[in-house]
């Protein structure tokens, strides 16, 4: 049995997938309301994130990739590309858990001493990333596992980067 509720978030869905004009207010909505809520004001996302200057987020590291060792690359970590992509580190890890974004190929130690390994990606690597999730950030302020074709875009980004290390 339908309720009220149900029938007008089913018109609204139809709303928003028909009217392009509904659809832009919709999402301006939600970015207005959403910096207003969780206070993201002066964090920027990817969408205002300049490519040339990904490089001063990055560090330069021995990175380890299977047996072999890639010597002073540059490298971001999780938390690096989740403030420029404008989420949290949890939510970009959830994307990686959930197989939404590629996990990270290269490790690096966690500290100078060698106590552990932390995964990163290459600066190559982030600059993919940054590029597609700007892309995306144009027609949705989410990302979400039914977003099939970011997905596959990051995917077959990462791959063709990966191929080129």
């Amino acid at each position: 049995m339908e309720t009220v509720s149900d029938a007008r978030n089913r018109e609204r869905r139809n709303r928003y997938a028909d009217d392009p004009d509904y659809r832009e207010k919709a999402v301006q909505a939600t970015r207005d309301r959403y910096r207003r809520n969780v206070g993201l004001k002066f964090r920027r996302g990817a969408k205002g994130f300049d490519l040339r200057r990904i490089g001063r987020w990055c560090e330069r590291r021995d990175v380890r990739v299977g047996n072999h060792v890639h010597l002073a690359r540059l490298v971001m970590k999780v938390r690096e590309l989740a403030l420029i992509v404008g989420r949290k580190p949890d939510v970009v890890r959830r994307w990686i858990d959930q197989d939404m974004l590629p996990p990270p190929i290269g490790m690096v130690r966690h500290d100078r001493e060698g106590h552990g390994m932390v995964p990163v990606y290459f600066l190559e690597e982030a600059r993919e990333i940054v590029h597609v999730m700007r892309d995306h950030q144009d027609e949705t302020p989410y990302f979400r596992s039914d977003h099939d074709v970011t997905i596959n875009d990051l995917h077959v980004a990462l791959i063709g980067v990966r191929r080129s290390l």
